[in-house]
């Protein structure tokens, strides 16, 4: 859901003539777990050295067996994402695309999810507060404000078609593209775009 219903999404759009040339705005919800977060021991997936059938086995799930690492699936599915973005944007140069984050944010029901443990869910009860105040995470407005900021092309948000924008360190602070960070490269990699596109 995480990718495959977005796409569904934007094509039966696509379909129904809803996009609207020179005025449709696509922003996909990113993360930092697609190029890593070492402090939550979430590792940086390699997409780029993925051939078709290799991403097509992720995105369905074959890739995956009993050893299932959810936090590592999870960054591969939104790095997957992005650079499938990043090719939809270059073959749609009539939209403004891109993949934006929000950060780590305070404020949400991420630390009741199903899919954590009990043990992770006492840990980010407990840590979340104390990452915000350290500055490490931030409020859920300032979060929300990139999706306004981006949605709307306001409080200088300049940023190409096709990017990949996340923290430029951690989890939170100023918006950069990916590319420009240590393993976000390979959001730049137009052929990892064109492959990931193509699965």
């Amino acid at each position: 859901l995480n990718l495959i219903g977005h796409i569904h999404m934007l094509e039966a759009l696509e379909q129904s003539n809803k996009l609207k040339p020179n005025m449709t705005r696509i922003i996909y919800s990113g993360s930092e777990a697609a190029r890593g977060i070492g402090f939550m021991g979430m590792k940086a997936p390699h997409l780029e050295n993925y051939n078709v059938q290799e991403l097509k086995d992720l995105v369905s799930g074959k890739a995956y067996n009993k050893n299932y690492d959810k936090q590592a699936a999870y960054g591969q599915i939104k790095g997957i994402a992005a650079l499938y973005f990043a090719e939809y944007a270059r073959l749609h140069p009539e939209y403004y695309v891109a993949t934006v984050s929000p950060g780590a944010t305070t404020g949400t029901s991420f630390k009741t999810a199903k899919a954590l443990s009990t043990k992770e869910k006492v840990m980010f009860t407990i840590i979340m507060p104390v990452f915000e105040f350290f500055g490490v995470f931030h409020a859920l407005s300032v979060g929300a404000q990139r999706y306004v900021d981006a949605v709307t092309n306001s409080n200088g948000f300049n940023f190409p078609s096709g990017k990949f924008l996340a923290s430029k360190n951690g989890v939170s602070g100023p918006l950069i593209s990916q590319e420009y960070v240590k393993h976000g490269q390979a959001y730049g990699d137009e052929n990892a775009q064109i492959v990931t596109y193509r699965a």
